[in-house]
């Protein structure tokens, strides 16, 4: 949600049917024994009976500050209950000295998780999330809060990580249609590129190496060059802390065979051929954006019109950087 100081003294900007063809908008005014003057602003859908979608509930407190509080509702949800609200709080110079984000669970009234950044009088913000267990705001970290101009005169805060970088070992086991299995040890390095705060684009490389000790000694790599989707169980900014994914994976596999060097019958023979498959990632966070993942692919491979596959395991650690 953006709110600017001009929008708090013009609030409201959008029509009565915001929310399709006879949709309502209602505004109230009221005062309270402190002097905090609340304008509410609740829109309504075009059903029968119409159902609360948005409310907005802007306060100017005896003082000079003042806050916005923006809820949305579902409307499908038994109870009318609460989807999400934001409460962005400004001093008398139109600064934000508070930034809170809530999404509330099942029942449309517990919060399920959150994030606030509070402002301190030595201009440091304080980080804090929601713990579900203890039902309360819990201090994170201390630092300078990175945000960036929106274009259209408002800020937003940098709550969520733009990219998120890989690396670590990695073991291959590959098994084809002749009853053949290799087992190989390499690395793995991967990139996700956040598009929300569920889904992101993968870019994934591996190298997996092994020597095989025979009549002639022979050197094998098997490396994948994957792109794909991560899929997260998970809000990208839940206080959780084991992070579930499944990824969705392809690309191609490029397989070289090398002869030992120093013998007459020395070569080298590649193939290469494409490859796809699926898996799961499990992300712990050791700080909050440092994260130590363990990762399962199932990969399949064409090789000479034989599908060959590859169990790939990966253990690293992983690291988010960026601002979306």
């Amino acid at each position: 949600m953006l709110v600017t100081t001009k929008s708090i003294a013009q609030p409201v900007t959008v029509p009565d049917n915001t929310y399709g063809p006879g949709g309502t908008r209602t505004t109230t005014t009221s005062t309270d024994a402190q002097g905090n003057v609340t304008t509410t602003i609740e829109y309504h859908n075009g059903f029968q009976p119409p159902k609360l979608k948005e409310k907005i509930e802007i306060t100017k407190i005896h003082g000079g500050d003042s806050t916005v509080t923006r809820t949305y509702y579902d409307e499908f949800m038994a109870g009318q209950g609460k989807d999400s609200s934001r409460t962005i709080r400004y001093n008398a110079n139109g600064d934000i000295i508070m930034d809170e984000l809530i999404r509330f669970g099942p029942d449309g009234d517990t919060p399920a998780s959150g994030t606030k950044w509070d402002k301190q009088p030595d201009g440091r913000w304080f980080e804090y999330r929601y713990n579900p267990k203890t039902g309360k705001f819990e201090r994170v970290r201390s630092r300078p809060r990175r945000i960036r101009e929106n274009g259209v005169g408002g800020y937003l805060a940098c709550d969520s990580a733009r990219f998120e970088w890989g690396f670590g070992h990695s073991t291959l086991a590959s098994f084809n249609n002749n009853n053949n299995e290799w087992y190989l040890l390499g690395f793995q390095v991967h990139i996700n590129y956040n598009v929300s705060n569920r889904l992101a684009i993968i870019g994934d490389l591996s190298g997996h190496f092994k020597k095989l000790e025979s009549i002639e000694p022979v050197n094998l790599t098997s490396s994948f060059f994957l792109g794909g989707l991560l899929l997260r169980l998970h809000d990208l900014n839940s206080p959780h802390s084991l992070l579930p994914a499944v990824r969705l994976l392809a690309g191609i596999n490029h397989n070289r065979t090398k002869y030992s060097p120093g013998d007459p019958s020395t070569n080298t023979s590649t193939a290469t051929s494409a490859a796809f498959g699926s898996g799961l990632v499990l992300d712990y966070r050791l700080k909050e954006r440092l994260l130590l993942y363990l990762m399962a692919d199932c990969l399949l491979a064409n090789s000479n019109d034989e599908w060959n596959t590859n169990l790939r395991f990966g253990l690293g650690l992983k690291f988010r950087a960026g601002c979306k």
